[in-house]
């Protein structure tokens, strides 16, 4: 196989190395749509000057669960004289949902950080389905703009809500300002979280049980996290800073006094 680029009759290459840039799609509902998975693929075809088998077969091979299953229950499609667009048909016809733009907020809104799933990985599914909020038609830039800037705005308001519980807190403590501000402060939790080698999480202290384990952790996490989100000191998570509690503070003896006053 050659490399990318173009040949001496301005062809483009045959570059098969491309189809790393294909994510396996299994047509889970919280995977990207189906034809976004299509739309990928061919773009990526085109790119690399694949034919039209090598477009069968790179898509029978980034299918996977249902998708992959959906495809084996037509055996026709192994014979020489099917097409690219028979694949594009079946799985269209099979996982095609059309949702509006408001159900699709819905589904943004429900989204949860699963297990094992990394707090960019979350992002990823988070952002993928808040672009799917933007309404089609917009022939307005102003209005444009406006919807891609409320898109984002409720995109990380689910990603903060969605976050598993220990890393999401932090986040709820000091609020970011931007989503890429967002995914960088759960990432810088989740790290000092997973290095931490203590067995009992933070997060699931109960009752008194392993209180010890669980200061020991916290203290090496905010180590290894960096400054408070709050007072941007060093030495402990923003839920005990200091400059929060004594806020506070003053904030309820204020409210004290008017009441007696």
């Amino acid at each position: 196989l050659s490399g990318q680029g173009t040949s001496g009759d301005g062809k483009v290459k045959r570059d098969m190395g491309l189809q790393g840039l294909i994510r396996p799609w299994g047509g889970r509902e919280e995977e990207e749509s189906v034809e976004n998975f299509l739309r990928n693929l061919e773009l990526v075809a085109e790119c690399g000057g694949w034919t039209e088998q090598d477009k069968k077969l790179i898509c029978r091979l980034k299918l996977t669960g249902a998708a992959a299953n959906c495809i084996a229950g037509f055996p026709e499609l192994l014979e020489p004289s099917s097409s690219f667009g028979d694949y594009k048909r079946i799985l269209k016809e099979r996982f095609d949902t059309v949702l509006s733009p408001a159900q699709k907020l819905l589904q943004l809104n429900s989204l949860g950080q699963q297990p094992g799933e990394g707090a960019k990985e979350f992002a990823d599914r988070c952002r993928r389905l808040g672009e799917e909020t933007i309404p089609r038609g917009i022939t307005s830039a102003q209005e444009n703009k406006w919807a891609r800037e409320e898109a984002m705005r409720v995109t990380l308001a689910a990603f903060v809500k969605g976050l598993r519980p220990e890393i999401g807190l932090q986040l709820q403590y000091f609020p970011p300002q931007s989503f890429s501000e967002a995914i960088e402060m759960a990432a810088r939790v989740e790290n000092a979280q997973r290095q931490s080698p203590f067995s009992c999480a933070v997060g699931s202290v109960k009752g008194g049980q392993c209180q010890e384990e669980a200061s020991s952790a916290s203290t090496l996490a905010v180590k290894r996290v960096g400054n408070c989100f709050q007072c941007n000191q060093s030495g402990h998570f923003a839920r005990n800073c200091p400059q929060r509690k004594s806020q506070e503070s003053a904030t309820r003896r204020g409210i004290q006094r008017s009441v007696r006053g």
